[in-house]
């Protein structure tokens, strides 16, 4: 048998029970009226999925520029066209955008550039990239002196002992050249450069073989910091080592059987040789009695880049000695020293007898081609080369 309560009894136990709900506590709640929701002001009613629609769809606008709102995102043919101002780009739309749609400058097309390094600033090949300010000041500051003649110098002396492999040079200033036309200005430049050795202060490449000119040549990095000598058979380009742009010719040397440079100095342009070590006696041009003038080669006594040839020529008791530069003399020598009789006669001439001794003949001839006329009536004649002035 179930005992039932009277609906008194219940009502009664329901009110004294059960209580309204609050943030702290279970109760009884009461469903908000949509005026209730769309005000927003009361706290003690729940909203339906109803009113809530309601109140968005009536309440909430889309975003603009000056007011808050709702948002729609971007598909990515919107994002790619740039047009639409009414929706939000994600950054994955943005990434790809980017990627797809923005390449690197040209000429004719806007796009996307690097900024140039210092070493592609200093050397002007890279043409996909731009250049700073602060590089470009430092650039401007390296090549402050930008018009010059490669090789131009104050104070320039080399010399070689003969007697072992190394050839010394000192210079106060030097200006050297890259491939560019830019120029440096070293200073206070002091090189020894050993004729066995290979890269910077050595040979630009192979090994040094005997009776053979090569050219000499001071050389630095792109700021002027690093300066070397250099050894060449190429007369106007040597093979820079790694890191060296900048280069100067600045003399000669000729290596002897053991690979020594002969013994000579050079002050300036003008380069003499200096008797001991392995040059013993100036280096002899020709010998012997030439009745009729003959043409004598100087390349093995001068570089070939020499202009002019400094030479000396003597005989014994009864000789006739004479030379010339190459080209436009009398053929027969022995007539007499150059005179209004002979006009075109040898320039330089000496001789001997007993009343009025002349034994020597000193001149300087320029070199129209690396060779000299001689002539001579003695057998004991000789013609030597004493030095040569460079065509720096």
């Amino acid at each position: 048998m179930m005992w039932l309560s009277p609906p008194k009894k219940l009502a009664a136990f329901v009110s004294n029970s059960l209580t309204s709900a609050t943030e702290s506590a279970h109760g009884l709640v009461r469903i908000a009226t949509q005026a209730q929701t769309n005000t927003g002001a009361a706290d003690d009613v729940v909203i339906t999925p109803k009113k809530l629609a309601a109140f968005v769809s009536n309440s909430l606008t889309s975003a603009t520029e000056s007011a808050h709102g709702l948002v729609r995102i971007a598909t990515q043919a919107q994002t790619n066209t740039g047009a639409a101002d009414d929706v939000v780009i994600t950054p994955k739309k943005l990434a790809a955008f980017v990627s797809n749609s923005l390449t690197s400058a040209t000429e004719s097309a806007h796009g996307l550039v690097r900024i140039a390094t210092q070493a592609q600033t200093n050397t002007g090949a890279a043409d996909d990239v731009v250049i700073t300010p602060k590089k470009l000041a430092a650039y401007v500051a390296s090549k402050s002196n930008l018009i010059g003649i490669q090789g131009s110098f104050k104070n320039l002396a080399l010399s070689s002992g003969g007697s072992d492999r190394y050839v010394s040079a000192a210079i106060d200033e030097l200006l050297v050249e890259d491939t560019s036309g830019f120029f440096l200005k070293l200073s206070n430049i002091s090189l020894t450069i050993d004729t066995t050795a290979y890269g910077a202060n050595g040979l630009d490449s192979g090994s040094a073989t005997a009776s053979t000119w090569y050219s000499i040549w001071a050389i630095s990095n792109a700021t002027g910091s690093v300066v070397a000598g250099l050894l060449s058979i190429n007369v106007n380009l040597p093979a820079l080592p790694a890191g060296y742009t900048h280069k100067a010719r600045i003399g000669w040397l000729r290596t002897d059987a053991s690979l020594y440079p002969l013994r000579f100095s050079q002050f300036g342009k003008r380069a003499h040789y200096d008797l001991g070590g392995n040059v013993p006696s100036f280096p002899t041009v020709a010998t012997g009695a030439a009745s009729t003038a003959i043409t004598v080669s100087l390349a093995s006594l001068v570089p070939p880049t020499a202009k002019y040839a400094h030479l000396v020529g003597g005989t014994a008791n009864g000789g006739y000695i004479g030379f010339a530069p190459a080209g436009g003399f009398v053929s027969t020598p022995g007539a007499g020293y150059l005179s209004p009789s002979q006009p075109n006669g040898f320039p330089f001439a000496g001789g001997y007898n007993a009343s009025s001794p002349v034994p020597t003949a000193v001149g300087t001839i320029n070199l129209r081609s690396l060779s000299v006329m001689y002539c001579a009536t003695g057998a004991s004649s000789i013609l030597q080369c004493m030095g040569w002035e460079d065509n720096l």
